[in-house]
């Protein structure tokens, strides 16, 4: 068993296949982004996510996971539209028009910025018509849930949790720590190309702490 105490507040947040990815894939910080594109909180955050970027450089990347929440009606077609569009190479064009527009996200209007990013339009439509994207954003909701997330925007900063549109200086405080840890795990002999992986595999989850020893008297019991 793992002889590290657990961290209530990390995760081995995982990156699927298909998680569209802003920044270098080798970078020593990775944040995972849990978001709704129709949740006012998550478009509030996108300016510290911005500072991050721009403060940290190449040092970090920024990935996004779907999390529609269900009472917001559109979340779930706004977030298939912006992997439609990234498999046609705009996924952040799409992120950037989707929250700009939070308040138009109904098919047509999903159509017009398909069109104003100069995509197939009518690849896109079918795309959205056959629901080609649910499965993968259906997966990105199932493991924010399996990662206790219960609202948007919630982001994983190397494992770490912070949930909330919280300013700047918070992520740029654990960014900070974080890129620490990166460089002692490199020092330490872990590929570049691997660092976030062997980053996480060091995360401690609740229910996976080390296993309590206790003593047990037999005496004459038989």
């Amino acid at each position: 068993p793992p002889t590290a105490a657990p961290d209530e507040e990390a995760r081995r947040v995982r990156l699927a296949r298909w998680t569209p990815i802003r920044g270098p894939r080798d970078a020593k910080v990775t944040l995972v982004v849990f978001t709704d594109f129709e949740c006012p909180f998550c478009r509030r955050l996108l300016p510290a996510i911005e500072e991050v970027r721009k403060t940290y450089g190449d040092d970090v990347r920024v990935a996004v996971r779907h999390m529609p929440l269900p009472f917001h009606p559109h979340a779930q077609l706004a977030a298939e539209a912006a992997m439609a569009a990234g498999e046609q190479g705009r996924f952040w064009q799409m992120h950037d028009l989707l929250f700009e527009h939070q308040d138009a996200l109904e098919m047509d209007d999903l159509a017009r910025y398909a069109e104003e990013l100069g995509l197939d339009v009518k690849r896109f439509r079918e795309d959205l018509d056959a629901r080609r994207f649910q499965s993968q954003v259906d997966a990105d909701a199932r493991a924010a849930s399996d990662f206790g997330v219960t609202g948007t925007p919630t982001t994983f900063v190397n494992g770490r949790r912070i949930a909330g549109a919280q300013p700047a200086d918070v992520f740029i405080e654990t960014v900070r720590f974080e890129l620490r840890r990166a460089d002692r795990t490199l020092a330490a002999g872990a590929p570049r190309d691997r660092l976030y992986d062997t980053i996480l595999d060091t995360i401690v989850e609740p229910g996976e702490g080390p296993v309590p020893r206790v003593e047990v008297a037999v005496a004459d019991a038989p």
